[in-house]
């Protein structure tokens, strides 16, 4: 985990920090952090991938021209305080080739 990644899932000014369970951080600063950290992230297009927030439950839908690409954004994205469960839709497209 990166410094940034970590300040990022311990700011103890977020809503559901580590060790608070009983309290829900808001779907849309959720989706604003996957949407960061998805720019952020190698192999990973953002412009190809759609995420989707609802009660903390993150849905990633799309493509990816890399084909670790899928299970790095699903690792990185279930770091973020307050995502329960990450649902990965996203598929490998095969690059073209030209011919």
């Amino acid at each position: 985990m990166t410094e940034r990644e970590e300040e990022r899932t311990s700011d103890p000014r977020d809503q559901n920090a580590p060790g608070q369970t009983d309290t829900q951080r808001p779907d849309a600063r959720i989706q604003e952090e996957v949407s960061w950290l998805l720019k952020n992230t190698d192999f990973v297009d953002p412009t190809s991938v759609d995420v989707d927030v609802r009660d903390g439950v993150v849905t990633l839908r799309g493509t990816a021209t890399h084909p670790q690409a899928p299970q790095v954004a699903e690792d990185r994205v279930a770091l973020i305080a307050g995502v329960k469960e990450v649902r990965n839709e996203l598929r490998v497209r095969q690059p073209h080739t030209g011919r």
